[in-house]
């Protein structure tokens, strides 16, 4: 377009079909999260004759004041819209994570498989058995070892108790024969002194 061209278009007032076109565009771009600038540039593609700058103008200083709700409403839906992708953006990073674990499940369950096919091994198992065999006959070794050491115990006990009987009975016989000698001593005295 020539200058000349460009002036002639400048000075020509908008249509109610390009503020319509305009509007839709921006409106358009501001529900998805874009710029404005982006906005404007898709415009002046769709308008023949009208710039970026030109749309801009338009949009900043006539259209935004006329259309508040239709912009309050769109920057509702690019609300819900954002939280959207992130909801799916959430539920991608989740799945990707539950994959990676299943994966490293999938690894940590080999190993354990082969930790049990080592274990369960026909050798292991005959190892296994024989000492259970072994543990199987000192069992009733420990249990015979266990009642005559709780047979001892209980003979110690008993022995205890009889020992503490008779040394109260040690101590009444002591006490008893020094009363008998001072007794005898007194009858001894009394004889002589008649």
């Amino acid at each position: 377009m020539s200058v000349e061209a460009i002036k002639r278009h400048r000075q020509r007032d908008w249509s109610n079909q390009e503020d319509s076109i305009l509007t839709e565009i921006v409106l358009d771009h501001m529900r998805l999260g874009e710029t404005q600038l982006k906005a404007f540039q898709r415009a002046s593609e769709e308008l023949e004759g009208r710039t970026p700058g030109a749309c801009g103008f338009r949009w900043n200083s006539e259209l935004r004041k006329k259309t508040k709700e239709l912009i309050e409403a769109a920057k509702e839906h690019k609300k819900k819209l954002s939280l959207t992708k992130t909801t799916r953006s959430i539920e991608t990073e989740v799945e990707n994570k539950q994959q990676r674990i299943g994966k490293q499940r999938g690894v940590r369950n080999r190993a354990k498989f082969e930790l049990l096919e080592q274990l369960l091994s026909p050798e292991r198992v005959n190892e296994l058995s024989e000492y259970i065999k072994a543990l199987s006959s000192n069992l009733g070794l420990f249990q015979t070892i266990r009642e005559a050491l709780e047979k001892k115990d209980r003979e110690i006990h008993n022995l205890k108790e009889t020992n503490a009987s008779l040394q109260e009975q040690i101590k009444r016989l002591e006490y008893l024969e020094e009363n008998w000698r001072e007794f005898s001593t007194f009858a001894e005295r009394f004889k002589k002194n008649g």
